[in-house]
């Protein structure tokens, strides 16, 4: 007789130890499966993931190269225009360097 619970046939003589193997395998089997085509998810997740990170580090990468030379382009104006200036503000810059470098000599 089957278990209502389990499935399983308890019934003596019957084989009812048998009928756990088979149901064990079945499962094991089933697992596998399973198991088997959670890996393939996985797998294609993550390789669209890393698609999707390239596409977008491509793009930072240009937008950074475009900054970086308008801003590159914009300081060589301003020192172009003023030299004057330029070189006013990087003598304060060296002076004040100097001071914090030199504050603990007094």
């Amino acid at each position: 007789m089957a278990n209502a619970t389990t499935g399983i046939n308890t019934t003596p003589g019957n084989g009812g130890m048998n009928d756990v193997g088979i149901t064990a395998r079945e499962t094991s089997r089933e697992l596998k499966d399973s198991a088997r085509d959670v890996k393939q998810d996985v797998s294609r997740l993550a390789s669209n993931i890393k698609t999707e990170a390239k596409a977008k580090l491509a793009d930072a990468s240009q937008s950074f190269d475009q900054y970086r030379h308008e801003a590159m382009n914009m300081v060589q104006t301003q020192v172009r225009s003023r030299p004057g200036m330029t070189l006013g503000i990087a003598a304060a810059v060296g002076v004040l360097v100097g001071l914090m470098l030199a504050g603990g000599r007094r």
